[in-house]
């Protein structure tokens, strides 16, 4: 089962203390659900607690992006990140997934433009 669910079974196959399993039970135990959502400097503060250091960036980069491509797949605001548990859960991510897109989408065709006001051929920006 995805989501909020796989998260217990998720965190039996991780190292006790390890980085991967004090976030997930971290969000287990405090953020399940959009509602709940858990802004970065207080999942820090528990790694910190737990004497893991931990930037942001890595988390994005690291347990944010991997369970993007599992069966949980963290859900995230602009305010803070939670365990998606329900069909709303699931949209207001990707509604927030798409403002970054279209936000990225943006300064791809700016770059476009100063491209082709440099004289050169556009660049082709895909799908």
């Amino acid at each position: 089962m995805p989501f909020a669910f796989s998260v217990q079974e998720k965190i039996q196959t991780l190292a006790a203390g390890s980085p991967k399993r004090l976030i997930l039970e971290y969000l287990w135990a405090n953020a399940r659900g959009r509602a709940n959502r858990q802004p970065w400097e207080a999942i820090a503060g528990w790694l910190r607690a737990h004497d893991v250091r931990m930037e942001k960036e890595s988390f994005q980069t690291g347990l944010l992006a991997s369970t993007r491509e599992g069966g949980i797949f963290i859900g995230s605001s602009r305010d803070g990140f939670y365990l998606i548990e329900n069909r709303k859960d699931a949209e207001a991510t990707m509604e927030f997934i798409k403002e970054r897109l279209e936000s990225h989408n943006r300064r791809l065709r700016h770059l476009n433009s100063l491209v082709k006001d440099a004289g050169w051929e556009e660049l082709p920006l895909g799908e």
